[in-house]
């Protein structure tokens, strides 16, 4: 195994500056759906392949959650635990998409990845979609994505330059992200006091992007406390993609054609979709100018990599020492394991939980924690 790591534990060679800081993007067209298609569940929907490959048709979002669903369904066997360690697949940055998620997941890839320089073959999309009953209080724990088969033979913690969550439905646990890296080498301790968290409700049409090398989970405990009406899908649908640059996950490998025909010949996947061709990356994903305070007319347009109504969330900042004290309402400690319990691995947040549930959907909430005790992640027992 040939692996170079640049100091900041990623996969070196990359040139160029990629976006590592949490991004959020609201009311995008990342992938495009009838506005009046969601909600409906995929059942209802017509899937038809010849409905959403014809000419200027676009799928339901409920087509689209459907696929996810497939997704999941084909997967379901080869998941072994609870925190999204399960299957997921790959295709490569240079490879030709084969259904529309693929189409998706690299759509994506090529958003953030532009100006940057790297090896193609050895680059690519890691994928998969995740389903769960937000009325159950399923939710995802907390864990970092990594190339899970090196670690588990060389014991090296390498993860993806970047992770992004694309959300299906706006119904659900809030991905809770803390900028929290782990050591290079799976014998040393995880360990650690967080200065700062992002927070972000499920919004369908949404996404987001971060640091892969940050931990996260999506904990049904800071959700919304305001639900979504009955007719509305009640399930947390979310399509992932982790962005591997110069490394290709030990193992990983692509859904295979005999899946995708099955799921494509049942109306459970859309086929490729000819608004979602990929030509030329900087044709595909026009620039759009950030939201701009009333002050700062003359700031220069940021490229945000895909069209948006709304370029950028609305960010809120809370500090998790403070709010709590300044409203009168007491913070609660939560703590989440990292990973299954039995690693004795585990975060302590202090955060004032009623106003995280009560925040706006489409807005990104940062956290800070001056004091060390605010937010620690424990590793109770060495490996």
């Amino acid at each position: 195994l040939e692996l170079s790591m640049d100091p900041a534990g990623r996969a070196a060679g990359v040139l160029g500056a990629p976006e590592y800081s949490f991004r959020a993007f609201t009311s995008g067209s990342l992938f495009p759906f009838q506005p009046d298609g969601g909600g409906t569940h995929g059942s209802n929907a017509d899937l038809s392949s010849q409905t959403v490959a014809s000419a200027g048709a676009l799928p339901a979002l409920a087509q689209w959650q459907e696929s996810c669903r497939f997704v999941c369904r084909v997967k379901a066997k080869d998941r072994d635990s609870s925190y999204s360690r399960g299957k997921t697949y790959f295709i490569a940055a240079d490879a030709k998409p084969r259904c529309a998620l693929e189409q998706l997941a690299l759509r994506i890839f090529r958003a953030h990845t532009q100006g940057l320089e790297f090896n193609l073959s050895k680059s690519g999309a890691e994928w998969w979609s995740v389903v769960l009953d937000a009325d159950e209080g399923d939710e995802v724990g907390m864990h970092w994505d990594r190339d899970y088969e090196l670690e588990g033979a060389y014991g090296v913690m390498l993860h993806p330059h970047l992770a992004t969550v694309t959300y299906f439905s706006s119904h659900g646990a809030p991905t809770l992200v803390l900028e929290h890296v782990s050591p290079q080498s799976a014998a040393e301790s995880v360990s650690g006091s967080v200065k700062k968290a992002w927070l972000f409700h499920p919004s369908a049409g949404s996404h987001i992007c971060f640091d892969g090398r940050w931990l996260h989970c999506a904990p049904s405990s800071l959700s919304r406390s305001n639900g979504t009406p009955s007719t509305v899908c009640k399930e947390r649908i979310t399509f992932l993609v982790n962005i591997w640059l110069n490394h290709v996950p030990l193992g990983a490998s692509s859904m295979s054609w005999k899946k995708i025909e099955r799921g494509i010949a049942s109306n459970s996947l859309i086929p490729c979709l000819p608004q979602m061709a990929l030509g030329d990356a900087e044709a595909e994903m026009p620039k759009v100018k950030r939201r701009k305070p009333a002050s700062q007319d003359d700031e220069p347009s940021i490229p945000c990599h895909f069209q948006t109504t709304e370029a950028r969330a609305r960010t809120t900042a809370l500090e998790g020492s403070l709010v709590g004290a300044q409203t009168g309402e007491a913070r609660e400690r939560m703590k989440w394991n990292v990973g299954e319990p039995s690693q004795g691995t585990y975060v302590a947040m202090s955060t004032p939980v009623s106003q995280i549930q009560q925040i706006p959907a489409e807005t990104a909430i940062s956290v800070s924690f001056p004091k060390e005790s605010d937010c620690q992640v424990v590793q109770a027992l060495q490996k």
